[in-house]
């Protein structure tokens, strides 16, 4: 503009114009003491972009377990021909505490996470020319299963008075956590105290006709899982022939 404020001629709005498109012009410039044919033209460029902008941002999956890898998704929004430059900055935050060692990262393996630990992201989306603001996800919490014990059985499944009990059982944890056992044995319907956590019941503990069951209850690092018992199994005297 001139110095009354007016616009010079042939002068363009903003509003006329088209973010990402790169505008050419030309100016001749003289101050009034000099004569028109000693006036310069200068040539220059300038492009109009749109600051970008991120949006549906959301943590994948949305309710998570532990061996669940967490993905940040989002949608980069801005001029039709920009598209999102590696510049864009990302910033992990487990339980409200940024994990930097996690900048810049679209992925958190599982074994950075923990059952219970609240997770969130930001992100600031950059189109090769500059930053947009920063845009932060909501919270997902990382869940946790209980462990289970399956296929319970005591072996031999027809035990003789000479024999050792085993206990036999799968026991799993579906976030693959480490799982733990309790192990109680009972005899004729009372459980054997001595027998706590073991796996094996010596043939000096047992007599003919008794009928012995244990259960197993599952746990890992923060809850307990439902407690399962074996079938039962009754001890047979064991056949003995006559010697001569």
């Amino acid at each position: 503009m001139g110095d009354d404020g007016n616009a010079f001629p042939g002068c363009v709005f903003p509003k006329q114009l088209q973010s990402g498109i790169t505008y050419y012009f030309q100016v001749k410039v003289r101050n009034g003491l000099v004569q028109p044919a000693q006036s310069e033209w200068f040539t220059g460029f300038f492009r109009l972009n749109n600051v970008p902008e991120a949006a549906d941002l959301m943590i994948i999956p949305e309710s998570p377990f532990g061996n669940d890898d967490l993905s940040a998704t989002w949608t980069f929004v801005d001029d039709p021909n920009d598209v999102e430059s590696d510049l864009t900055r990302i910033r992990w935050y487990r339980n409200g505490e940024e994990q930097s060692g996690l900048a810049d990262q679209r992925t958190v393996s599982s074994s950075d996470t923990e059952a219970f630990d609240q997770w969130y992201f930001t992100v600031q989306p950059h189109d090769g020319i500059e930053y947009g603001l920063v845009y932060v996800s909501s919270a997902i919490t990382i869940g946790n299963r209980p462990p289970v014990v399956s296929s319970l059985r005591i072996d031999p499944v027809r035990p003789k008075t000479d024999d050792y009990l085993t206990a036999i059982f799968i026991a799993d944890d579906p976030d693959g956590d480490d799982v733990s056992v309790k192990i109680n044995w009972y005899k004729d319907g009372v459980e054997q105290p001595a027998l706590r956590n073991r796996t094996v019941v010596p043939p000096f503990m047992t007599s003919v006709d008794e009928s012995w069951v244990f259960s197993v209850t599952p746990s890992d690092r923060y809850v307990s899982g439902n407690t399962r018992t074996s079938g039962a199994v009754t001890i047979e005297n064991r056949d003995r022939k006559s010697v001569v």
